[in-house]
């Protein structure tokens, strides 16, 4: 993983200070290396540079980009680099081959057989790292490339001939990419930070339509749009070129979420393919020339990937974390053991203190990392968590994130599912019979209560009293099954859970992989029946049944779902004098009455403490990042 930044400037030229403070501040994102690469239209060519940060061997070989403040161009690309694969110094971005320069961020898990298969074809390598494949594969195919891609990439690739800049995401959109578009100009980079930096005018245009997203809802990145009018990110599975010379722009979708299958499935056969498939792609993720460890959570998703690494042959000891917490409501650590003692020669398990940290301690920082508003302060304890993992020498983190999106993991997808089962006819009665005891087996009395009171709960109406914008309609979640499992995996949720992690990791720096999130996966089981994704009450039941023989029954068929523990409401009990504070400085709030809201607080957290905590992180993102003041706590 890396980061990358830069620009296209059809008008004028800018001064080599500009690109350098964009990089700068990714430089988190990567340690190991740092290169710049610019071209200039009337020259006809272009020219690398290095950095402070630039390796020794490449540094001797190339200009110092510190020497020179001025560098006729139009386009300026910007790169640091966190080797993963392939430490050597043939991973050094941008690069340059033939008529191609490329920056990119991510991985391309199956790049060796990519490479192989283009060689049978005659195509020459001078390297064995994945960029060039990247570069290989699209001058061997095309934009057909990126369907053959199974990882996680962001690709800002110009080439020389045509004068064509191209940007490229992966198919969920795991690596990031923004964009800031103007008339005469097009800024680009891994955050936000950067485009402001190079726009700074643009801070104070605040998009309306996600704040009111956010307040209502918690709904975030929406559309692919952030919180700022002029910058959005390239969609997912979707790449664009851009003419130079023409300023026409195309755009299209390469890849989408499959269609639901009629086809006749028994649990059998689906929970068959369903662990070959994730244990391929649990296996694609475990290729790094750096410590791979494990996050174990206890619940399903997670533990069943630790139980197909124990599988492995000859798979060696790695580092498993789990987040203890001091309330047993929220803490699954005997989940975790269960599966640590039951594969004890691959695991060491290390526990984690989850109540030793505390946004309060880095809020101006973590404001400043997350760069927009996020949906809960327990965002803070992953982030913390990261760290840990870092200091025990782990560079790359497999997890559990994207399975109950993928599986149907949540309870919010009962209702639907009852929905689905009585369409299909009187047959699926006793189904449904059998599901609706499951399920008031499986959740407590103030799971169900909570679940409808949250279904009851509406949109604030115009004239709620805390809002000073006009308040629309938020978009919902649908209350069909499979529209719904579309939209969460899609930009309505998945998009800002991918988001948010990743500014998380990349800040340590850790790498995520994600194999509920492999492309071959999901294909498959966006096209399995509902019925295999929920039965008897069960979630996920497919990979309960593909796991059975490898998981603790404990663990296989627990009842009730933690998730992510945290305990937002008594968070926000506690730091009840701080937070008061924050909507008393925050007083000309342009979306919100910050001094009713304070005189309220006690009110709003018994009815509706997310609510609470999202009006809290709008005014402190408000304060930190538009007004740039520091809280001070």
């Amino acid at each position: 993983m890396c980061g990358i930044a830069g620009y296209w400037l059809s008008k004028g030229t800018q001064s080599t200070d500009l690109i350098q403070a964009m990089n700068r501040l990714q430089k988190r994102r990567g340690p190991d290396d740092e290169g710049y690469w610019f071209w200039q239209n009337s020259a006809g060519e272009g020219t690398a540079w290095a950095g402070e940060d630039t390796v020794p061997t490449l540094k001797k070989q190339l200009p110092d980009i510190r020497h020179k403040d001025f560098i006729p161009h139009q386009l300026a690309f910007a790169h640091r680099r966190y080797a993963v694969i392939d430490l050597t110094d043939a991973g050094h971005q941008p690069l340059l081959t033939g008529q191609y320069t490329l920056i990119y961020n991510g991985e391309i898990y199956n790049h060796a057989d990519l490479r192989a298969e283009l060689q049978s074809q005659g195509v020459v390598f001078f390297n064995n790292t994945d960029s060039e494949v990247i570069v290989r594969s699209y001058e061997y195919w095309g934009t057909a490339c990126f369907e053959r891609f199974r990882g996680f990439f962001a690709i800002v690739l110009f080439d020389l001939r045509t004068q064509m800049l191209l940007f490229a995401r992966d198919p969920l959109g795991k690596a990031p990419l923004y964009l800031l578009q103007r008339a005469d100009a097009w800024y680009f980079a891994s955050d936000i930070k950067p485009l402001l930096e190079a726009c700074p005018e643009e801070r104070a245009k605040v998009r309306t339509a996600s704040v009111m997203n956010y307040l209502q809802s918690g709904l975030r990145d929406f559309n692919y749009q952030t919180f700022w009018e002029n910058i959005n990110s390239v969609p997912a599975a979707t790449w664009m070129r851009l003419h130079l010379n023409t300023g026409r722009v195309e755009q299209e979708l390469y890849w989408q979420l499959p269609e639901r299958s009629h086809e006749k499935r028994t649990s059998q056969e689906a929970s068959s393919v369903l662990h070959d498939l994730l244990r391929q792609s649990l296996q694609r993720r475990l290729v790094a020339d750096r410590q791979v460890g494990f996050t174990l959570s206890g619940g399903l998703d997670s533990s069943a990937l630790a139980a197909l690494y124990a599988q492995w042959p000859n798979a060696g000891k790695v580092p498993a974390f789990t987040v203890r917490h001091k309330d047993p409501a929220y803490d699954e650590t005997p989940f975790a053991k269960m599966v640590v003692n039951a594969y004890p020669a691959h695991f060491e398990h290390i526990i984690i203190d989850g109540d030793a940290y505390d946004l309060l301690q880095d809020w101006d920082a973590f404001f400043e990392m997350q760069e927009e508003p996020f949906h809960d302060p327990a965002l803070y304890v992953d982030f913390c968590q990261q760290k840990i993992l870092k200091s025990h020498g782990v560079d790359v983190n497999i997890n559990g994130a994207g399975g109950d999106e993928l599986l149907a993991g949540y309870p919010a997808y009962f209702l639907p599912h009852l929905r689905w089962l009585k369409a299909q006819g009187v047959g699926s009665f006793p189904q449904m019979a059998t599901d609706v005891k499951g399920i008031f087996n499986n959740l407590t009395f103030s799971e169900i209560w909570g679940a409808w009171q949250k279904r009851k709960r509406r949109n604030p109406p115009d004239n709620h009293p805390f809002f000073r914008i006009q308040v629309a309609a938020a978009p919902a979640i649908s209350p069909d099954f499979e529209v719904s499992m579309r939209q969460r995996m899609g930009p309505w949720l998945m998009h800002y859970w991918l988001r948010s992690q990743h500014k998380n990791y990349m800040q340590v720096p850790v790498e995520p992989r994600l194999p509920y999130l492999d492309v071959d996966l999901v294909n498959y089981c966006f096209t399995l029946s509902p019925g295999l994704l929920i039965r008897d009450g069960w979630t996920k039941y497919v990979l309960r049944h593909a796991m059975r023989n490898h998981l603790p029954p404990e663990v296989l068929w627990r009842k009730r779902k933690m998730g992510f523990p945290f305990d937002t409401p008594n968070w926000l009990f506690r730091h009840e004098t701080a937070l008061k504070t924050l909507f008393l400085r925050d007083h000309d709030n342009p979306w919100m009455d910050t001094r009713a809201i304070r005189d309220s607080y006690s009110l709003l957290l018994r009815s509706d403490p997310q609510m609470l905590w999202r009006m809290a992180c709008l005014s402190g993102w408000h304060l930190r990042i538009i007004r740039g003041q520091s809280f001070g706590l």
